[in-house]
């Protein structure tokens, strides 16, 4: 599925495209075309309410995470030449930004999506900051592995395992930032490791201790 091919005109309002969205993330997250689909229905949509909306979630989507770092994807250099700026910017983002995307974190119906948010609320700065997201952010990340784990048992997911191997690291990255409860991921690392037609790897993660 890529964003070019989907009619961004049969989203009447964005709870329409929320919903479709969580319905497609694994394939829509995999292509890369989440940013993409946002932005289509922010300059498609005649709502300022709505297009404000669009412009945080292609905002949420340009953070990238790579095991315990999260990075931008814009970078442009200031005025002066030894300062070079982030955007998005998680330590920049407003109060009600904040606010939506708790909110998203909690009516979003999708582990991969959930996972993205969750993460990010973790990241934000100190005032904010709360294990609570790291906890949900672990919780999201493995079921969204299992779900990956699904799709490639039916035989037509080939990157699943890169998919897989990247979620994981980030996986255990958050978990040796957190004392979380370690049982879910000793099992799923099990499974990762005994499925014999299951190219896993990782490059760079450490196994959280305990």
């Amino acid at each position: 599925m890529k964003s070019k091919d989907i009619d961004i005109n049969q989203f009447e309002k964005i709870e329409d495209l929320y919903a479709f969205v969580d319905q497609n993330a694994f394939e829509l997250e995999r292509n890369r075309n989440i940013t993409d689909l946002w932005v289509a229905y922010r300059n498609k949509s005649s709502d300022e309410g709505e297009k404000q909306k669009a412009q945080w979630e292609i905002d949420f989507s340009l953070f990238d995470v790579k095991g315990d770092k999260l990075f931008s994807q814009v970078y442009s250099s200031t005025e002066t030449s030894e300062r070079v700026k982030s955007y998005p910017n998680l330590n920049e983002l407003q109060s009600e930004v904040i606010h939506y995307l708790t909110i998203r974190s909690e009516e979003s119906s999708n582990p991969i999506l959930k996972a993205k948010y969750n993460h990010l609320l973790w990241k934000c700065p100190n005032s904010i900051k709360h294990n609570k997201y790291a906890e949900r952010a672990i919780e999201n990340y493995i079921e969204s592995i299992e779900s990956y784990l699904d799709q490639f048992e039916e035989g037509h997911r080939k990157e699943t395992p890169y998919q897989v191997g990247r979620l994981y690291e980030t996986l255990l990255a958050v978990a040796n930032s957190t004392k979380t409860e370690l049982s879910p991921i000793k099992v799923l690392t099990k499974k990762l490791l005994f499925k014999s037609d299951f190219e896993f790897y990782t490059k760079h993660c450490r196994y959280p201790k305990n």
